[in-house]
C-alpha cells in the first residue's frame, strides 16, 4: 500500500502537469503569433530585397547618388539650365506681366480651337466680350517680353539642360521651372500666331521650333511630372504647326521648314526614363519608414502636407503626404508595422520593374504597349481587393486617372498620333504640290508611316467634296469607349 507522502507526490505531480498544460494551452497562440510573424517579416524583407535587385537590374535609380549618375552632368557651356533660370529671374521680376497673361492664354485658344483640347487650358474662365482687347492684350504681352527671347534663343541652342536637383528631397522635391516654361511655351505660341497674321509662316514657325526644344528640355528630367508637362506643350505645339502649314499649304519653303521642325516635335520612344522618379520616392518612403518608425511617419509627413505653397503635381509632397494621411485613416499607424511597410514597399517596386519590362518589349509597338499595361493595372487592382495593404501605394498610383501608367501610356499614343498625322499632312500636300489633287487613298506609302497608334490600323483617310480631306483617329475612345476625349481629327481646308 503507497505510502501519503508519495500520493501527495503524485497529486502535486498531476496539478504541475494540468498547470503545464494550462499554461502551454495559454502561451501557444501567443507563440504561433510570434512564429507567425516572424516569418512574415523575412518574407517581406527578401520581397524587397528581390524587387530592389530587379530594379537596380534594370538600371532604375533607388537612391539618390544613383539618381545623380543616371542622368550625368552636361559641359557647362553646353547646359541649357542655367540660362532657364536667368529667365525665370527676369519674370519674377515683372509682376505686372502675369496679369495680361488671361488675354495671353484666350488669344491662343481662340487661334486654335476646336480642335484643340479643352483641357490644355483646363483654368481658363470668364472670356472677355471684346476680341479687340483680347488682341491688343496679347500685342502688349509680346511686346513687354521681348527681351527674354533672346536669352530662350540662346538656352535652346544648347543641347542639354539638367536642373541641379537635390534628390535627397525626393517627395517634396519642387519644379518650379516647369510653370515658368509653360508660361515660355504659351508665349511662344502666341508670338507664331501674330506672326502668322502677318504672312510670316518661316517666322513662325521658328517660334514653334523653340518650344520643340525647349519641351524636349523640360522632358529631360526622369520623372512624371516631366513627360506629364511635356505633353501638354507638344500639344499645344502641335495645334499651332498644323494651323500654320495649313495656312500656307502651297508654299514648298514651309512645307520643308515644318518638316524639320515636326521631327523636333519627336515623343518618347517608352516611358521607361520617366520610371526613375517613381522608384526614387518610393524607396526614400522605405528609408522614412526606417528611420521615423511606421507609428511616427505620419507625423513626420504632416508639416510638408501643411506648409506646401505649391500647387499639386509641383512637388511630390502632396502624393506622399496623402498617401499617409489615408494610411492613418485605414489602419491605425500604431498597427503598421515594419513587415507590411517592407511588403507594400516590394510589391510597388515589382509594379513599377513589371511596367518597366513591358515597355522594353513593346517599346515599337506602343499599341501593345498600352494593353499590355492596362492588363498590369487591372490584374493589379484584382489583387488589391484581396489585400489593400500590401498594394495600396499601387492603389493609390492608380487613384487619379490622369497619374495612372495606363494614363501616361494613352498620352504616349497620343503624341505619337499627333506625329503620324503631321507625316501626313506634309505628305498629302507635297502629293498635291506635284500632281494637282489629293490622293484617293493613303496606300503610296509605307504601312507603318500610316498606322493610327490607337487602332493599330490605317490612320482614316477620306476626301471630301470641297477638294479637301479628313485625317482622323478615334483616340481615346478606341481603347474606352466610354472615354470622354475627342476624336483626333485634322481637316483640310481647316473649318473654325
Amino acid at each position: 500500500m503507497p505510502t501519503k507522502p508519495a500520493s501527495n507526490r503524485r497529486e502535486l505531480v498531476f496539478i504541475a502537469s494540468l498547470v503545464a498544460l494550462f499554461v502551454l494551452f495559454c502561451l501557444l497562440p501567443i507563440g504561433l503569433e510570434l512564429a507567425r510573424n516572424y516569418l512574415a517579416e523575412v518574407r517581406a524583407q527578401r520581397l524587397l530585397a528581390h524587387a530592389k535587385t530587379l530594379i537596380r537590374h534594370d538600371g532604375l535609380p533607388l537612391t539618390p547618388s544613383e539618381m545623380d549618375r543616371f542622368v550625368p552632368n552636361p559641359p557647362a557651356n553646353q547646359n541649357a539650365a542655367p540660362v532657364y533660370d536667368q529667365i525665370m529671374t527676369i519674370m519674377t521680376q515683372h509682376p505686372k506681366w502675369r496679369a495680361l497673361q488671361p488675354g495671353v492664354y484666350w488669344a491662343v485658344f481662340d487661334w486654335l480651337a476646336p480642335s484643340l483640347p479643352r483641357t490644355v487650358f483646363f483654368y481658363l474662365s470668364n472670356r472677355p466680350t471684346n476680341n479687340a482687347l483680347i488682341l491688343q492684350t496679347a500685342q502688349q504681352y509680346v511686346q513687354n517680353t521681348a527681351l527674354l527671347i533672346p536669352l530662350l534663343e540662346k538656352a535652346t541652342s544648347r543641347p542639354y539642360c539638367k536642373f541641379p536637383r537635390n534628390w535627397r528631397l525626393s517627395y517634396s522635391l519642387t519644379f518650379p521651372e516647369y510653370y515658368m516654361m509653360r508660361d515660355l511655351n504659351t508665349l511662344l505660341v502666341l508670338r507664331a500666331y501674330l506672326f502668322n497674321r502677318q504672312d510670316k509662316p518661316l517666322e513662325a514657325l521658328h517660334q514653334i521650333e523653340l518650344g520643340a526644344k525647349m519641351s524636349q528640355h523640360l522632358g529631360s528630367d526622369p520623372v512624371d511630372i516631366a513627360f506629364q508637362m511635356q505633353s501638354s506643350l507638344d500639344t499645344l505645339l502641335h495645334y499651332a504647326w498644323l494651323r500654320i502649314v495649313e495656312s500656307h499649304p502651297n508654299d514648298p519653303k514651309v512645307l520643308a521648314y515644318a518638316a524639320k521642325v515636326s521631327r523636333m516635335l519627336e515623343p518618347p520612344p517608352n516611358l521607361n526614363y520617366y520610371l526613375a522618379g517613381s522608384t526614387l520616392t518610393t524607396e526614400s518612403i522605405d528609408e522614412l519608414i526606417k528611420k521615423e518608425g511606421p507609428a511616427r511617419v505620419l507625423r513626420a509627413l504632416d508639416p510638408i502636407g501643411n506648409t506646401s505653397s505649391h500647387p499639386s503635381g509641383d512637388s511630390f509632397d502632396s502624393f506622399v503626404t496623402e498617401v499617409w494621411n489615408r494610411l492613418g485613416e485605414r489602419s491605425p499607424s500604431s498597427t503598421f508595422t515594419r513587415s507590411q511597410a517592407e511588403r507594400m514597399i516590394g510589391l510597388e517596386l515589382l509594379y513599377l520593374h513589371r511596367l518597366y519590362q513591358i515597355n522594353r518589349v513593346y517599346a515599337k509597338d506602343p499599341y501593345r504597349n498600352y494593353l499590355a499595361i492596362h492588363q498590369l493595372e487591372a490584374t493589379t487592382a484584382q489583387a488589391a481587393k484581396k489585400a489593400p495593404r500590401d498594394y495600396f501605394l499601387i492603389s493609390f498610383d492608380s487613384s487619379s486617372s490622369s497619374s495612372s501608367y495606363t494614363s501616361f501610356s494613352s498620352n504616349l499614343l497620343q503624341l505619337q498620333t499627333y506625329r503620324t498625322q503631321r507625316q501626313l499632312l506634309l505628305y498629302l500636300l507635297k502629293y498635291r504640290l506635284q500632281n494637282h489633287q489629293f490622293p484617293n487613298n493613303l496606300q503610296g506609302l509605307p504601312l507603318n508611316e500610316v498606322i493610327d497608334p490607337f487602332t493599330d490600323r490605317p490612320m482614316r483617310y477620306q476626301k471630301t467634296h470641297q477638294g479637301g480631306f479628313i485625317l482622323a483617329s478615334p483616340g481615346a475612345r478606341a481603347l474606352n469607349p466610354s472615354s470622354a476625349e475627342s476624336e483626333i481629327v485634322v481637316r483640310f481646308p481647316f473649318q473654325p
